[in-house]
């Protein structure tokens, strides 16, 4: 084996200790597919606001996610689009905390 291929074959074990796993990458999604939903449900029983979008933003966006050292986890970042009519100083300033699922 020459130098290259062995270069390339130590590349593609460090990649592959530092990525998420396909079974983290799938309990990744249906927590997403959970949180959009759970939102979905908030912000229609609520009528404060209307959700526009949701979606993946970040490094799991561009498939660069790597697994936390130690931990066998990972975050995943989303973006979140609302429309309201004349929304008030005090609606806004709660709006993170009533985008936290509960």
């Amino acid at each position: 084996m020459d130098i290259s291929s062995r270069i390339s074959s130590r590349f593609d074990r460090f990649i592959a200790h530092i990525r998420p796993s396909r079974a983290q990458l799938e309990g990744a999604d249906q927590q997403v597919a959970f949180l959009r939903e759970r939102l979905t449900e908030r912000i229609a029983a609520d009528k404060q606001f209307h959700l526009e979008k949701i979606f993946r933003a970040g490094s799991a966006a561009k498939h660069t996610d790597l697994a936390r050292t130690g931990k066998d986890t990972f975050d995943i970042d989303l973006g979140v689009y609302y429309r309201a009519q004349g929304p008030t100083e005090e609606q806004l300033s709660n709006l993170l905390p009533y985008t936290l699922p509960s």
